[in-house]
């Protein structure tokens, strides 16, 4: 990306350059994207516990095939069969929203600090890392 821009920088109109991240806001984004790879781990060990009762209760004249067939006939949870479309659904018009608002300069301070300012389209934008480390 950083490419592209230096080249359609140099090719096309001069867009000032500035390099204004500093360690608190790759900090920010790590930990969301760390909060959210905890929660999908939390989901997952729920999941396999939960197949994992599900087989012991089973009747153990079955086969393996027959288990497994067993398992994944077995009806799965709204979350598995809608939550998740619902999520990105929800992300996307984040994003959007993000994207108009940043396009049309509808930025709102919410939080300001000494050096930090927090803004609505920053909020926006800094929920992705969450989702993306949500998301298998």
């Amino acid at each position: 990306m950083l490419i592209l821009f230096l080249v359609t920088n140099y090719f096309g109109p001069q867009v000032p350059f500035q390099g204004t991240n500093t360690i608190f806001d790759l900090l920010i984004i790590i930990v969301l994207f760390l909060i959210g790879v905890s929660f999908r781990s939390i989901l997952n060990s729920r999941e396999r516990k939960k197949i994992k009762e599900r087989i012991k209760n089973m009747d153990a004249s079955l086969s393996d095939v027959q288990i497994i067939e067993k398992v994944m006939l077995e009806e799965s949870s709204w979350w598995k069969r809608e939550g998740k479309s619902l999520l990105s659904i929800i992300m996307l018009i984040i994003v959007v929203g993000a994207l108009i608002c940043y396009t049309f300069e509808w930025d709102y301070t919410l939080i300001s600090l000494s050096d930090y300012t927090l803004s609505v389209v920053g909020i926006l934008l800094l929920l992705t890392n969450a989702y993306y480390g949500f998301r298998d």
